[in-house]
């Protein structure tokens, strides 16, 4: 598993871009979570931070704010809620688009994740680190692959890793 993970983040290190035209996006896909393996899905939904500015100029907005959820079944429910900053890596904001496109982004979500159980029911204060890539297929969608760390603040729990991958929507401001 960590060799596998080492060969896809060398894969997406390279794909920074950015298309940052669009005001909020919604992400709904299936997810895997180490920790007993569990299997679940995974959504968010991020607003983009900052004005468009009218065309000719060009000022890519490279900030959002995510709110993101996730669950996995299984002999241990888990659940997550977090919410805060994602940075999208510039490098094609002013230029032409042409499809499909790749995004890169990196993030970092505070926020609390919940574990039941037998033997633990109780929420958490966690922190969700990761990197995602968007290859867009159309203006309006695209797919994501995501893989991160959940990590729980101030608790002897071990750190869980996740990767999910799943639809993309994206939406704009009407002209």
């Amino acid at each position: 598993m960590r060799r596998n993970g080492l060969v896809l983040l060398a894969l997406l290190v390279p794909a920074g871009a950015g298309a940052h035209e669009h005001n909020k996006a919604v992400f709904l896909g299936a997810s895997g979570r180490t920790g007993s393996m569990l299997w679940g899905v995974h959504g968010s939904f991020e607003d983009v931070l900052g004005k468009h500015p009218e065309p000719p100029k060009c000022n890519p907005r490279h900030w959002s704010i995510v709110l993101d959820a996730s669950a996995y079944f299984r002999s241990q429910d888990t659940f997550s809620i977090t919410v805060g900053p994602r940075y999208t890596f510039a490098g094609s904001g002013c230029q032409a688009v042409r499809y499909p496109k790749l995004l890169f982004s990196a993030y970092a979500l505070p926020g609390l994740q919940k574990t039941g159980g037998a033997t633990d029911d109780s929420w958490r204060v966690a922190l969700v680190t990761g990197l995602q890539l968007d290859l867009l297929l159309r203006r309006e969608d695209g797919i994501r692959v995501q893989v991160d760390a959940i990590g729980n603040v101030k608790s002897d729990h071990d750190v869980h890793y996740r990767v999910s991958a799943g639809l993309l929507l994206r939406f704009f401001d009407k002209k």
